[in-house]
């Protein structure tokens, strides 16, 4: 009996052996190489259709940040700062969402959603009496497609992008610190709206 006893002892020892891990690393100890990376998975029902429009849409986010990047370097002034406070100059404005739809990445939706928010901010100016020859007014004191006064351009342009299809014509998406909605028109996804987190 003893000799089963010790048989059955040594194979328990040689068998927990084997199925130990091969690492005794934790987690803690891992370097940044070894340190599993988290992904985004977007939402979705894993139709080639699905993972084509997923595709698209974060090609549309990444391409709409590469395209950016140009245009921030162009001047579009759309103030008139002559008054007590500065005041939007609709022709000068006409002419900057102009430029922002011939991107090809953005709907008309994206421009009106703009241009509330601009109107918005005007009555603040006016209220408080804000001109930009004073300083950086409420809701132009960062950039609205960034969302930020310094952001990393490579992570806009190559980073993870999480999507959410909420429907054939509708996404959500959300890269860094910007939330964007998506439509489909034409069978081309647009930024609809950007939001700062």
């Amino acid at each position: 009996m003893k000799n089963v006893t010790l048989i059955c002892l040594v194979l328990t020892c040689f068998f927990a052996c084997k199925n130990a891990p091969e690492s005794t690393t934790s987690a803690k100890e891992q370097s940044p190489a070894e340190t599993p990376v988290k992904t985004e998975v977007p939402t979705g029902s894993g139709s080639s259709k699905d993972d084509n429009d997923l595709a698209a849409i974060t090609a549309a986010v990444h391409n709409f940040y590469k395209w950016y990047e140009t245009f921030t370097n162009t001047d579009y002034d759309f103030l008139d700062n002559t008054g007590k406070s500065s005041k939007l100059d609709n022709s000068k404005l006409n002419g900057y969402h102009a430029a922002l739809l011939k991107s090809g990445l953005l709907s008309a939706t994206y421009i009106d959603n703009d241009l509330a928010y601009l109107k918005k901010f005007e009555a603040i100016w006016k209220q408080g009496g804000e001109n930009v020859t004073d300083g950086p007014l409420s809701g132009l004191d960062f950039d609205r497609i960034f969302c930020g006064q310094d952001w990393d351009v490579v992570a806009y342009k190559t980073g993870a992008v999480k999507v959410d299809v909420v429907s054939a014509n509708e996404a959500k998406a959300s890269i860094e610190g910007s939330k964007l909605d998506l439509v489909k028109e034409n069978g081309k996804w647009l930024i609809s709206k950007i939001t700062c987190e």
